[in-house]
């Protein structure tokens, strides 16, 4: 599981940087120029879905395991702080407010470190 973790982290990664420093030229042949200065949203967006995508590989292998109540421990705390995070961001920093929400969201449910697991 530690291995799948690490390579999705390193698959991540390398998209996310990537991602840093090819979307504003991408965005503009696809969406035009008056889209570009979304690119910001994007990259904390890419980090968010990096994060998340590395956490999958936890959450499948604790309902794997038949602990149910540790991702559901972990999906309420998460999404807990998401909404907070949200509602206190989202009115001074706008669209990056959720972004970082997200961001936190994945961090949450990642950070559950169950002592069952391999």
């Amino acid at each position: 599981m530690r291995q799948t973790q690490k390579i999705m982290a390193v698959a991540g990664v390398v998209l996310v940087v990537a991602i840093y420093f090819t979307i504003e030229p991408l965005l503009y042949w696809t969406a035009g120029s008056s889209f570009t200065a979304a690119a910001p949203l994007v990259i904390v967006q890419s980090l968010a879905v990096m994060l998340t995508l590395v956490g999958s590989v936890l959450r499948s292998a604790l309902l794997a395991m038949g602990l149910e109540s540790s991702v559901l421990h972990s999906v309420l705390v998460s999404t807990a702080a998401f909404h907070l995070t949200a509602i206190a961001l989202i009115p001074h920093v706008g669209a990056m407010g959720a972004n970082i929400a997200h961001i936190l969201l994945a961090v949450f449910m990642d950070g559950h470190d169950d002592p069952r697991l391999p």
